[in-house]
C-alpha cells in the first residue's frame, strides 16, 4: 500500500507492504452453463512493514523496516465465465476492513484502515472429477438426459435416456410385453403391446387369413382361407345339424331339415279287393264322404312348423301334420284351402312369396303322405291379415299361422 498523508504532524509518506492468511465461505451458483455470481465473507490475519522512504513527523519518528499485524474482515462478490472445460474467466470487488488502524504506519484514534480490491483472473481446473447429476453412472459430458437417470433395460442403454417405450407403439414398457417388439395394432389384443401374427392360433397367418379373428374349422372344406364355414353347402342348415354337409338339401317339403338332397317318395294306390256285403253290421270305420261331417279348418303356428322366415318345415312338426293327414283321408271328396299368414315384413310381396312357399310345402307333404293335390288350393296371405299386434313377440307370434280351411 503506499500513499501521501499529512495530519498533525504525522508521516506524510507511507509505502507498507501487506502478507494475509484468510478463511472464508463462498456461495454461487449457475445463472447459465456458461455464468456463475458468487459471494465470500471471511476473515484474514495480516502482516505490514512499513519502507517508506519518508516516515518522519514534527512529532513521531518510524523507522523503516518497522513491522506491525492485524486482524482483518473481508467480503467479496464476483462472477465466474466458464469458456470451455475446466477453463474460465474472474471478475471480481472487495472490500477489506483492518481491525488495527496501521496500514499507513498511523494507529491513532478511531479512523480504522480499510482498502478495496479489485480483481480479474483465470481459472484452470488441473483436475476434477467427472459430474454425474443423475447419478447413472454415465457422466453429463456423455449423458444425453443428465438429470434424468438411465432405466437400463436393456435397450439404448448407453445414450443416458430412460427409454418408456422401447419399440415405439404406444404402449408403456411398464405394461409391454413385448417391449422390444411393436404392436401391430390390428384390434386384437392391442393393449398386451406384442404383434399377433396369427390372432386365432388356427395355423393360418393374419396377412394370408380372410378371418384373422375366426378360427378355421379344418372340415376339409375350403381350410386355407382361414374361415370357417358353418355351412359348406350354402344350403340355410348349419353344418353341425346338416347330415350332408357338402350337398345342399333340396327343400321339397319331405325331409327338408336334414340337410340332404331328397326325392318325393312316390304315391302307390292299392286297388282295394271287391267288398262283400257284410252280413251282419261291424264296427269297421269306412272312409265318411260326408262333407258336412268334417272339421272346418286345422291351423298350425308357423313358429312351430317352419324354420323361420322359411318355408323349411321342421321335424318337429310332422307329427302333427301326420295327424292332419290321417284325418283328411277320411274325407276324400272335401276340398280344402291351405292359407298362410306372416307378421309384418320389409314389403307386401316378400311377405306373399315366403308365405305361398309356406303353403305349398304343407301341401306337398300332404300328397307325400298319400292325399291327393287336386283336392287342395294354396293361398300366400302374407301379412295382410294380421290376427294380433305385431308390436310384441306373442303378437307376432301369432300373426305367423297355418290354416287349412275345408271348402266344400
Amino acid at each position: 500500500f503506499s500513499g501521501d498523508k499529512n495530519f498533525l504532524g504525522l508521516p506524510n509518506t507511507y509505502d507498507t507492504d501487506s502478507k494475509s492468511l484468510g478463511i472464508g465461505l463462498i456461495y454461487s451458483y449457475s445463472v447459465s452453463d456458461v455464468v456463475c455470481p458468487f459471494i465470500s465473507i471471511g476473515g484474514s490475519y495480516n502482516w505490514y512493514a512499513f519502507e517508506s522512504k519518508n516516515i518522519k513527523s514534527e512529532f513521531f519518528d518510524y523507522s523503516n523496516g518497522g513491522e506491525e499485524n492485524s486482524i482483518g474482515y473481508d467480503i467479496d462478490a464476483g462472477v465466474k465465465f466458464n469458456v470451455a472445460e475446466g477453463i474460465g474467466l474472474m471478475a471480481s470487488f472487495g472490500y477489506h476492513q483492518v481491525a488495527n488502524d496501521n496500514i499507513d504506519a498511523i494507529k491513532i484514534g478511531d479512523y480504522q484502515d480499510f482498502f478495496v480490491t479489485a480483481k480479474l483472473g483465470l481459472i484452470v481446473n488441473l483436475y476434477s472429477e467427472p459430474v454425474d447429476t443423475d447419478g447413472d453412472g454415465i457422466i453429463d459430458e456423455k449423458d444425453g438426459c443428465p438429470d434424468v437417470a438411465e432405466d437400463f433395460d436393456g435397450y439404448l442403454d448407453d445414450d443416458g435416456c430412460p427409454d418408456n417405450d422401447n419399440d415405439l407403439d404406444g404402449v408403456l414398457d411398464k405394461d409391454d410385453l413385448c417391449p422390444n417388439l411393436k404392436e401391430d395394432i390390428d384390434g386384437f389384443e392391442d393393449e398386451d403391446g406384442c404383434p399377433d401374427e396369427d390372432n386365432d392360433n388356427d395355423r393360418i397367418k393374419d396377412v394370408d387369413d380372410e378371418c384373422p379373428n375366426l378360427k378355421e374349422d379344418y372340415d376339409g372344406f375350403e381350410d386355407n382361407d382361414g374361415c370357417p364355414e358353418v355351412d359348406n353347402d350354402q344350403d340355410g342348415i348349419i353344418d353341425s345339424l346338416d347330415g350332408c354337409p357338402n350337398v345342399a338339401e333340396t327343400f321339397n317339403g319331405y325331409m327338408d331339415d336334414d340337410g340332404c338332397p331328397d326325392e318325393l317318395p312316390k304315391v302307390i294306390i292299392k286297388e282295394a279287393p271287391p267288398k262283400e256285403t257284410p252280413k251282419k253290421r261291424t264296427e269297421e270305420i269306412k272312409p265318411k264322404d260326408n262333407a258336412s261331417d268334417a272339421p272346418t279348418q286345422f291351423q298350425l303356428l308357423g313358429e312351430s312348423t317352419f324354420v323361420s322366415n322359411s318355408a323349411q318345415i321342421k321335424s318337429s312338426a310332422y307329427s302333427r301334420l301326420n295327424e292332419i293327414a290321417e284325418t283328411l283321408k277320411k274325407y276324400p271328396t272335401t276340398r280344402w284351402k291351405i292359407e298362410a299368414h306372416i307378421d309384418k315384413q320389409n314389403s307386401a310381396l316378400e311377405a306373399a312369396t315366403i308365405t305361398k312357399q309356406q303353403a305349398d310345402a304343407v301341401l306337398n307333404y300332404f300328397i307325400s303322405r298319400g292325399l291327393s293335390g287336386a283336392n287342395f288350393q294354396t293361398i300366400g296371405a302374407g301379412d295382410s291379415s294380421p290376427v294380433s299386434s305385431n308390436s310384441s313377440v306373442y303378437g307376432r307370434m301369432k300373426n305367423r299361422r297355418i290354416i287349412i280351411r275345408k271348402l266344400f
